[in-house]
């Protein structure tokens, strides 16, 4: 008879111990962010909890929940793809699939033999020797006006300067916006059709080229703008603060320009306009971005 009592208690242990894993697999699953059609992996794809939480895949698209009690809404997102929401998920699926946008090509742009090149935002190659540096999420944009005594342009490249320290080689995203008249800060436009990813090989001017995309400046100019992703176990370098924790790349900033033009974005905060501290009187901190137009 006691032989039987502990084998029901080892039994009924047992399938506690079973159920509880169960549950604990369940908080802790990964979510799989993949492309619908062809089931590749959507790297660092953005994920919104509740209008306010969240933050971005890894670099093999997988997003990893701690608990879905107080989750109401989920809203999965990526440059050049179709934005999924999920309301009330009791459960989230191993693979989260994002259809991919479809985009009619725009007419080829034939550049004249006389075409002139011409760089507008940070025109000046001189730093200050500051820079910004966030945790992911974070985006810092720098808006550039259009030549106003120009037609549309033809932009061939865009260049973001590197300050050493930091993660010199941790990968950033590259995203421009349009600028909008009745949008302070940068519209909801993005003019990339793909998610770019830029790996800096070294510290000074990381140059990006458009060669698949014709992107064209438009008529009110754009925001260029960093922001940054998830280090890599292999790139494990951050540094806490008295205020949060940062990582990744050192974006440049310079004072050469006289008017405030750069924007942060906190994740899902929005956008504001960067202020400079008090204690730096006379100084308007820019980021260090430019493009290289054709006209």
């Amino acid at each position: 008879m006691t032989l039987k009592i502990l084998c029901f208690y080892v039994f009924l242990l047992s399938f506690i111990l079973k159920v509880s894993a169960q549950k604990s697999e369940n908080i802790d699953n990964y979510v799989y962010i993949k492309d619908s059609l062809t089931k590749e992996p959507i790297p660092y794809a953005k994920v919104v909890i509740n209008d306010t939480l969240g933050g971005l895949a890894d670099s093999l698209g997988r997003f990893k929940f701690l608990a879905l009690n107080e989750i109401k809404k989920v809203e999965f997102s990526s440059p050049g793809y179709t934005e999924k929401i999920l309301v009330n998920p009791s459960i989230l699926q191993f693979d989260l699939l994002l259809r991919p946008l479809e985009f009619n090509l725009k007419d080829i742009v034939i550049k004249p033999k006389n075409s002139v090149e011409l760089t507008l935002g940070a025109v000046v190659d001189k730093g200050w020797g500051r820079g910004f540096w966030f945790r992911e999420g974070y985006q810092v944009a720098l808006y550039i006006p259009s030549n106003a005594l120009r037609d549309t342009g033809l932009i061939n490249e865009i260049q973001i300067y590197i300050e050493p320290g930091g993660c010199i080689q941790a990968p950033f995203r590259l995203k421009v916006y349009r600028a909008n008249e009745s949008v302070e800060g940068p519209s909801s436009t993005e003019l990339l059709h793909k998610s770019v990813i830029v790996k800096p090989n070294a510290s000074g001017w990381v140059k990006v080229r458009f060669q698949e995309q014709v992107l064209l400046l438009p008529p009110k100019g754009l925001f260029v703008a960093v922001e940054w992703l998830p280090l890599s176990e292999n790139l494990p370098c951050k540094k806490t603060t008295s205020i949060s924790e940062i990582q990744g790349p050192w974006l440049g900033m310079t004072n050469t320009i006289n008017v405030p033009r750069t924007w942060t974005n906190a994740f899902a905060s929005g956008w504001k306009l960067l202020q400079a501290p008090k204690e730096m009187k006379n100084v308007i901190p820019n980021a260090r971005i430019r493009v290289i137009v054709s006209y």
